[in-house]
């Protein structure tokens, strides 16, 4: 689950919206299998994971240049869990 509010701008060519946002996500998963090794045997594992930390808050922005060209960008943080996001599109 999350939450944004901002606001969306047109600075000259640049059409510009920023945000602050809060993310909540408390999934856990267990993941098990065996993989093949080299000379016949096998490896069994059993992963159990989930987030150090399922609160988060973000900032973020979202640049379009032209109708080809824009750019996303969001860093999340919280206690000791720190996330970077970042998209460059272009369009035909």
């Amino acid at each position: 689950n999350s939450l944004h509010i901002g606001r969306h701008t047109k600075i000259g060519r640049f059409e510009v919206a920023a945000w602050l946002g809060a993310f909540y996500w408390n999934m856990e998963k267990t993941v098990e299998g065996t993989i093949g090794l080299p000379g016949g045997s096998d490896l069994d594992f059993k992963v159990d994971y989930k987030p150090i930390e399922p609160f988060n808050l973000s900032v973020g922005t979202h640049v379009t240049y032209d109708k080809r060209f824009e750019f996303i960008f969001e860093w999340g943080f919280w206690h000791e869990v720190t996330t970077l996001f970042g998209s460059l599109g272009f369009r035909f």
